[in-house]
């Protein structure tokens, strides 16, 4: 049986435009949104973080972002495929996620600037990796500041684009 809880988060988000066949069980004023649009693919897809996990989450500064990058390429790949993430590769991909996030640059500013004063919303957008033969993906972050729960898709894939077209334009060498 559906909680009330999943019933709210479920109306909120398609209010907001988003068609899931799975909605996170979360509450979303609990949550900060990850938002990734796959240009490979041409999928916009969104996730759900714990306000407390992402917290309470300490940081190896030891570890290469790179190798983040690589452990979340597989399940990236998965999520957008069309068949999305089990239960299990949900909690896999949690962590993995929240270390890669507070490991940019994109988080530190943001850190900085508002000291966690507003709700954050993570914009990833997915590259094609061509110069490593397309087997790696290009991860570029964006982080927004909104009170609002959860931007509407259509908002998010306006911004995606946006964030395309500047670094189809700064970062020609991503796009060989």
């Amino acid at each position: 049986m559906e909680s009330m809880e999943s019933k709210l988060t479920k109306a909120k988000m398609e209010s907001c435009g988003w068609q899931l066949k799975e909605y996170p069980k979360v509450n979303l004023n609990d949550s900060y949104m990850v938002y990734f649009r796959d240009f490979r693919t041409d999928t916009l897809t969104v996730m759900a973080l714990q306000k407390v996990a992402f917290s309470d989450f300490k940081v190896n500064h030891k570890l290469p972002i790179s190798n983040l990058v690589e452990k979340l390429t597989p399940l990236l790949n998965k999520l957008h495929n069309g068949n999305g993430l089990t239960e299990g590769e949900v909690d896999e991909i949690n962590p993995v996620l929240i270390h890669y996030i507070k490991k940019t640059q994109t988080f530190f500013k943001w850190k900085n600037t508002f000291g966690g004063r507003t709700r954050a919303h993570f914009i990833i957008n997915i590259y094609k990796d061509n110069q490593a033969g397309g087997e790696y993906l290009i991860l570029r972050p964006v982080l927004i500041g909104s009170a609002e729960e959860i931007i509407i898709a259509d908002d998010v894939t306006q911004m995606t684009d946006e964030i395309y077209y500047l670094d189809r334009e700064r970062n020609k060498s991503w796009f060989r």
